[in-house]
């Protein structure tokens, strides 16, 4: 059994479980091995689903906001949108991950220093709890935005890798995220992005298809495979 992401490649196995939800990536030309592809099977961490099965609640104004750009944030989008967001938002409460591999993480302090209404937590354990308690999310295109889409948690979305770009897009096809093009103007898209998720119908249509293209089970449903060898 191979677990892949990125396919277009010659791999020696019987079964290959790809969990990426853009269809591109599941090419392995004429491998006879026994294909499982699709977000359903990416693994999540262990509370989302339990979050996905609760009623998530859309409120009328937007007054959490959780900002996430993954482990590394390599185009350093964090501190972009600490000026901006507050701004986008006077009087929302900001919540602020860190990735363990974020290099500017005493920028970002610095940054948020002296501001009331932002937080900067690292090391945490209960991130599907915080994605299901914010009422919108600014994330990158990776494992977070399966979680968001699973728990229900509106989001908009700052690709940061090109494989990110095509998952995001996937998803927003499906009818969850707002993506924005981070080539140009990327201000000006993020300001148009925070304007459209203050409509509470867009906000409650995307977190209702959210829920419908991510569990949260990836890891039941590898198991169950494995069990029918």
């Amino acid at each position: 059994i191979c677990i892949d992401e990125f396919g277009h490649r010659n791999l020696q196995a019987d079964i290959i479980v790809n969990p990426m939800i853009d269809s591109y990536y599941w090419n392995y030309g004429e491998s006879d091995a026994r294909l499982f592809c699709g977000a359903q099977y990416l693994f999540l961490a262990k509370d989302t689903n339990r979050f996905h099965k609760m009623k998530k609640i859309i409120k009328e104004d937007i007054g959490n906001i959780l900002i996430s750009m993954g482990g590394v944030d390599p185009q350093n989008y964090t501190i972009f949108l600490i000026r901006e967001i507050p701004i986008c938002f006077p009087d929302a409460e900001i919540n602020i991950v860190l990735g363990g591999g974020n290099k500017k993480r005493g920028d970002i302090y610095r940054k948020a220093e002296g501001s009331a209404r932002i937080r900067i937590y690292e090391n945490i354990s209960n991130m599907p709890e915080m994605i299901y308690h914010a009422d919108l999310i600014i994330c990158a295109g990776g494992n977070t935005l399966h979680e968001a889409a699973c728990v229900g948690t509106p989001a908009i979305v700052l690709p940061s890798m090109p494989h990110e770009v095509r998952t995001a897009r996937c998803f927003a096809d499906g009818g969850f995220g707002c993506v924005i093009n981070v080539e140009n103007n990327l201000r000006d898209k993020l300001w148009e992005a925070c304007e459209n998720m203050r409509d509470y119908s867009v906000r409650r249509r995307m977190s209702d298809k959210g829920k419908g293209l991510s569990d949260g089970l990836g890891l039941k449903h590898v198991m169950d495979i494995i069990k029918t060898i």
